[in-house]
């Protein structure tokens, strides 16, 4: 995908990230700054922009005339902004335009989205295409291109059938825990503007259980299991979501209305699959959420617990609703957003549009490749286990340190010998190891003075961290400027300065 009609927001603040459990290595810490082998958790998220094809108007080479991109917006908390924003402006050096909204008070995500509903623009594409030529522009040499383009130029300026005015109303929403390949994003938008959905969700497949050691197995994993399960219903044959309901709203049982099963006779109910809090809607979405925030008492707070159950029940025909869809959920232009499709020709521009009989909406999932990789960030037992995989080397996403061939990543201002660090370890810039350390499976960060014979292994050492002589680190997180004194054990312990 070189080029995207999605505008994006990354909710970055601290409500927005959710049920997240990170107690205490994100106190300190703005969460997007979190070290995942020694890059910042937002820098991913750029990254996963990038590789999708979201670039700013000065990076674009543009295949679509008269095309202007929007940028990413970025919402954070007054007290989080200046570090965020200085490692976007001075550090990060990718291809994102970056605008921020900083938020001085704490709001819920539908608050969120109608504080930025002026950023959240409407992108217009002059598309121009002619159909006798299609098939030589994209045959012939760079010579007959040139003639073509302006036989096509010619022709568009006398022919409005040929000149194509496209409103795409679209925007994404990426919660700021999210790690994920680009791999589905083609196939989720192309879903979204085909079907003319409302709301498309990414759905991630269980991921084997890995056992988890140290202090972080004293948790209730139940309870945090179910924390982040939804009970989720599918319409399998169409990939339409007609249910999403967390588990913690539910106590023994689940209802369902009649007119659900009436007009969805044929659902599969799934336990196992995580809502990875990636959504993309239709922009008609923003006009209900600002109706509903002008009402004394607004319906919806939360993207997921309000917003999203509300748009689905939209999709049966004829119930009562508790707030009226707006006139523009049934703008039968956006059909015309077909076109946009890889999957669609533009000769298919013209094409029936979608009715609208008992004005209902579409929600539809999709179901993100169990090849994929896709981690939210939202646990301890997460925050290591995406350490590991990224340290592994065998993912999109790398550490910014060079990869040797024996696999792990060394800086080259780092002291290190390299029989002192075994496979899949990340150490960091001006890092000194001493003599007879022992590094194995864990991320050093910048900085850090590891003395002699320490023994580290399935750890996670943040920056500016010194650990003295002849100590043992062991399935352990040690948080920045932390000083760890001579001769220590410290197993299964979270360390905060």
């Amino acid at each position: 995908m070189t080029q995207t009609q999605f505008q994006v927001v990354i909710l970055a603040t601290d409500k927005a990230s959710g049920n997240s459990k990170l107690e205490p290595i994100d106190a300190t810490i703005p969460h997007s700054l979190l070290p995942i082998a020694n890059r910042p958790l937002i820098s991913y998220q750029l990254e996963f922009l990038e590789r999708a094809g979201f670039e700013s108007n000065n990076h674009i080479n543009n295949n679509i005339n008269n095309t202007k991109t929007e940028p990413v917006i970025i919402v954070v908390n007054e007290t989080s902004q200046e570090k965020i924003k200085q490692y976007v402006s001075e550090i990060y050096k990718g291809k994102i335009e970056v605008e921020f909204f900083v938020l001085k008070d704490q709001l819920a995500t539908c608050e969120i989205l109608y504080r930025i509903r002026d950023k959240i623009r409407v992108t217009t594409i002059n598309h121009f295409y002619n159909n006798n030529n299609n098939n030589n522009n994209n045959n012939n040499n760079n010579n007959n291109n040139n003639n073509n383009n302006n036989n096509n130029n010619n022709s568009n300026s006398n022919n409005n059938n040929n000149n194509t005015l496209w409103k795409l109303e679209y925007f994404m929403v990426l919660n700021a825990n999210l790690v994920l390949e680009d791999t589905f994003i083609r196939q989720m938008a192309d879903l979204h503007r085909k079907e003319e959905s409302s709301l498309t969700v990414l759905l991630k497949p269980p991921t084997p259980k890995v056992e988890q050691k140290g202090k972080g197995a004293t948790e209730t994993s139940t309870k945090l299991d179910k924390l982040f399960t939804d009970y989720i219903a599918l319409e399998e044959k169409s990939q339409k979501i007609v249910m999403m309901e967390p588990a913690t709203e539910v106590e023994e049982d689940l209802f369902f209305n009649k007119s659900l099963l009436k007009h969805f006779p044929n659902l599969t109910i799934y336990t196992n699959l995580q809502d990875t809090q990636l959504y993309i809607f239709s922009r008609w979405v923003l006009d209900l959420i600002v109706e509903d925030q002008k009402e004394k008492y607004p319906l919806f707070f939360d993207i997921k617990k309000h917003l999203i159950p509300y748009l689905l029940s939209c999709q049966i025909p004829n119930i009562k609703r508790k707030r009226a869809l707006p006139a523009s959920a049934f703008n039968q232009n956006q059909s015309l957003s077909q076109t946009m499709s890889s999957t669609t020709s533009p000769f298919d521009q013209f094409s029936e549009l979608n009715s609208q009989k008992n004005k209902t909406i579409k929600c539809f999932a999709h179901l993100l490749n169990k090849d994929g990789y896709c981690m939210n960030v939202n646990t301890i037992k997460n925050y290591q286990q995406i350490n590991r995989d990224i340290a592994k080397g065998d993912l999109q996403y790398l550490p910014n340190e060079p990869k040797s061939e024996k696999n792990f990543f060394i800086d080259p201002t780092a002291n290190v010998a390299i029989t002192q660090v075994g496979p899949q370890c990340v150490i960091g810039t001006s890092t000194t190891l001493g003599a007879k350390c022992s590094v194995k499976f864990s991320i050093i960060g910048k900085h850090c003075k590891i003395g002699d014979g320490v023994r580290i292994e399935n750890s996670i050492i943040m920056d500016h961290v010194i650990i003295e002589d002849k100590c043992v680190v062991n399935s352990s997180i040690i948080c920045n400027d932390v000083n760890i004194k001579a001769g220590s054990s410290t197993v299964g312990q979270y360390l905060t300065k």
